[in-house]
């Protein structure tokens, strides 16, 4: 759930030149819907809340609070005197009848209107609201004022308030309370297609990615999948972002219609005359503000790009632009933005800036704008190079981003001087090889039966196990497999996309034949082994 208060100003951009005029030409009139049809969450709250934080201070807001929460109020104390070191309900050690439980709570979790607060006792865990006689077993709405907080997800839960000892973050929260009562929605932000997830296979666990990226918590293991409590998701994208197959695609807006619109904003300011085009992306709330307090003073090739959430910018997108013609990509990100948002977005940046140096194009053309000043930003980019012109694609994307990249590479490559054949990238990079110890191989399949997306085969004439490159994920599921420890994964793009596409030969041997009825049934490695074994 996105902030309560929004502040969208306008972006004043002038129209003093060709660019200007060119730029004013593309922005206007290619907005998407801002709430395409997406599933909805809902969320009911009746007030009911809990605060938490030493008896003074939680004792100081509830009286402000009472007014607005009646008899829904409830109060656990964070801080203990030895003198209440077990659990107590003191029927006198209330404030205007609101209870004071003197026992911090030991475990805190859910969302706007469904909060479980369990506190130990005897070492049996009890639920605080069940305790309280609220006639439910939840809270509505937590304000957690102890240090840490109890709930430490970059991004909160919707209905949580830790103002971690601020007051304006306090005064924003005791604004924003008495209103969390009724029935709320949000959208779903995101699809999951688990039959491309490479979260796991037979037991194994492969791709973590987006579990590492959610700022918000709402993504855990079940096996082979994943989960995604709806109700925690506030969609920051990054797990779309840095998923490798695509199994988790975001929907405000979906892929091709983001990109659709990037292609159009970029042919439209190209045919009214207009050079060099540097998109920026940014989003909603801080990265609007920051350009609109700029955008007087910013060169007016800049076209600025508003998206829902921007950790929803991947390779796809960035590399889209490129081919689509832009002269620079740039992602502003701002000091609210999650810190694993943020490194999601360098980690995505430095693999296009390896595969752009492999194709000889210079790597600063895609850049993360990372939490800069005001005037820091505006000399950023009135410093940016000029760089070389080339035709724009004209390739129309769908949902599914390795394609997109794939097909935007391809189209980069015909300006690229010496590209390089292939091009190593970082670890963790979703595009790769596989390679392969044959001394140790002994052909068993394996690996090939726990491949969530076909680049790794076997063929049922004969003891052969092939790889398809443009398939992997370096999801690293092959390498637990094996039982001989014969694979490594290799992070890398290669450029001959011809290639990447082929099945590879990566061992093959003679079939081992039934020494009684001369059937082929195994390969002679394995026999060889098992005798061994």
């Amino acid at each position: 759930m996105h902030a309560l208060v929004n502040n969208h100003p306008e972006l004043d951009l002038p129209a003093d030149t060709l660019d200007g005029q060119a730029r004013q030409q593309a922005m206007h009139g290619d907005q998407l819907n801002d709430q395409p049809d997406v599933f909805k969450v809902s969320y009911s709250s009746a007030g009911t809340l809990l605060i938490i934080g030493t008896e003074m201070d939680a004792c100081a807001i509830a009286e402000r609070l009472k007014s607005h929460v009646s008899n829904k109020l409830v109060i656990a104390v964070s801080e203990l005197s030895k003198a209440n070191e077990n659990l107590q309900h003191f029927s006198n050690a209330q404030v205007s009848e609101i209870p004071i439980f003197h026992q911090p709570i030991s475990k805190l979790s859910g969302y706007l209107g469904n909060f479980i607060a369990e506190t130990k006792l005897n070492d049996s865990n009890i639920n605080l609201a069940e305790l309280a006689a609220l006639g439910k077993p939840n809270f509505d709405i937590v304000l957690d004022l102890s240090e840490p907080p109890l709930i430490a997800a970059e991004i909160p839960p919707a209905g949580y308030y830790a103002p971690v000892g601020d007051p304006s973050l306090l005064a924003q929260a005791l604004a924003e309370i008495p209103d969390l009562i009724g029935e709320f929605e949000k959208p779903t932000y995101f699809h999951y297609q688990p039959n491309i997830c490479a979260h796991g296979n037979s037991g194994l666990q492969g791709c973590t990615r987006c579990i590492t990226a959610c700022p918000t918590q709402a993504i855990r293991s079940i096996g082979d999948l994943i989960e995604v409590e709806t109700h925690l998701c506030q969609g920051a994208g990054s797990c779309t972002t840095t998923c490798p197959t695509g199994a988790i695609t975001y929907t405000l807006p979906q892929p091709n219609e983001g990109l659709l619109k990037i292609k159009t904003r970029l042919k439209t300011y190209r045919a009214q005359g207009g050079s060099q085009p540097c998109l920026v992306f940014h989003d909603k709330e801080t990265g609007r503000q920051q350009l609109a307090r700029v955008s007087t003073a910013i060169p007016e090739n800049i076209l600025p790009f508003e998206i829902e959430e921007i950790g929803a910018i991947g390779m796809d997108t960035c590399l889209a632009a490129l081919a689509y013609a832009a002269s620079h990509v740039l992602i502003l990100t701002t000091s609210s933005t999650p810190s694993s948002v943020s490194a999601v977005l360098q980690e995505q940046i430095n693999y296009c800036q390896q595969i752009l140096a492999g194709l000889e194009l210079a790597p600063e053309r895609i850049m993360l704008l990372a939490a800069q000043a005001d005037e820091s930003l505006v000399n950023t980019l009135h410093e940016l190079p000029a760089q070389s012109e080339h035709e724009a694609a004209t390739f129309i994307t769908n949902n599914e981003k390795r394609n997109t990249i794939r097909t935007a590479l391809k189209h980069l490559a015909k300006f690229a001087n010496h590209p390089l054949r292939a091009v190593s990238l970082s670890n963790g990079a979703p595009f790769g090889e596989i390679q392969l110890d044959k001394n140790k191989c002994t052909l068993c399949m394996a690996c090939v039966s726990v491949c969530p997306v076909s680049a790794l085969q076997d063929n049922s004439a004969k003891p052969q196990l092939s790889f398809i490159e443009q398939n992997c994920v370096q999801c690293g599921l092959c390498t637990q497999a094996c039982p001989e420890d014969a694979i490594r994964i290799q992070p890398r793009m290669t450029f001959d996309f011809e290639a990447r596409q082929r099945p590879r030969i990566l061992h093959e041997e003679q079939p081992f034949c039934c020494i009684s009825c001369g059937k082929p049934f195994a390969s002679p490695s394995l026999i060889r082994e098992m005798s061994k074994k």
